[in-house]
């Protein structure tokens, strides 16, 4: 954690009962939208890419696992002779 640390301003990561953490500090009197959607951006990207190379040297599972690949598209109508367009 104290590596990944040394990359990264404004989040720290840590371990805490067993699991790992991004976080960062807002000041709550002056916070606004885009304050709010840049810390959050932040530290999303953080997360998405660390979480993913801790997960890989130490295993484990990430809360919001990456969404499953869209299936192919169906495949094309046969003509309506049956021929499906071939000769």
């Amino acid at each position: 954690m104290n590596e990944i640390n040394t990359q990264i301003a404004f989040a720290r990561v840590f371990w805490v009962r067993d699991q790992v953490l991004v976080e960062t500090e807002l000041l709550g009197l002056t916070l606004d939208r885009e304050e709010l959607d840049r810390a959050l951006g932040s530290v999303s990207r953080i997360a998405q890419h660390y979480g993913e190379e801790l997960q890989k040297t130490y295993g484990g599972r990430k809360t919001f696992e990456d969404p499953a690949p869209e299936p192919p598209p169906p495949p094309a109508p046969l003509h309506s002779d049956g021929t499906g367009l071939y000769l």
